[in-house]
């Protein structure tokens, strides 16, 4: 996913990086957050908000060998590309307010 620079601009400084986030990927995140926010206003001026279910969810796993930069799988054994549970495993929510 591309973050636009006017976004990236917007996370730019290091008083709004946590230890956790840098700048770039709070950035991803709140380019995503403003898409879906997009998605679901167009579903309600549609009126299909109530009869359509948005799912979310992840690829399997980090990407250990990529160190640092690929993410956890915390107390799950291993990551991507492997049969344990750290390879597995994905986050995903679903919403559907008319359920």
């Amino acid at each position: 996913m591309a973050v636009p620079d006017s976004v990236l601009r917007r996370f730019a400084t290091s008083a709004q990086r946590t230890s956790r986030l840098d700048g770039e990927s709070m950035a991803l995140l709140a380019e995503m957050d403003d898409g879906v926010g997009r998605l679901r206003a167009v579903l309600e001026e549609l009126g299909l908000e109530r009869n359509t279910l948005l799912i979310f969810t992840s690829d399997n796993g980090p990407w250990l060998a990529q160190k640092d930069i690929a993410g956890s799988s915390g107390h799950l054994r291993d990551g991507k590309g492997t049969t344990f549970e750290g390879g597995v495993r994905v986050p995903a929510l679903f919403l559907w307010p008319g359920t």
